[in-house]
């Protein structure tokens, strides 16, 4: 197993900095997974998870699937983060 740096990095610094239209919103889980699952998603991260990318990314477990469109989706609003801090 290989761990990157940089690309947790990213990440975390998005995740400590992120502006209003960079942050994970229903929306963007419904886009990313559906309507039913979208909702319930985000359910967890908002109201049992707190936002916390650690438990919500345990909550996955081992399905390998639901836990990469979550990081898709996290890759997504990093992307939007990154390009407003080279602006």
């Amino acid at each position: 197993m290989e761990i990157d740096y940089e690309k947790i990095h990213r990440v975390l610094t998005w995740d400590y900095n992120f502006a209003p239209d960079e942050v994970l919103t229903e929306e963007l889980f419904i886009r990313h997974f559906g309507g039913n699952m979208g909702r319930h998603y985000y359910g967890k991260w908002a109201h049992v998870y707190n936002h916390d990318l650690r438990r919500m990314l345990a909550y996955f477990g081992n399905d390998l699937r639901e836990g990469q469109r979550f990081c898709d989706m996290i890759a997504e609003q990093v992307c939007k983060y990154e390009t407003r801090e080279n602006e």
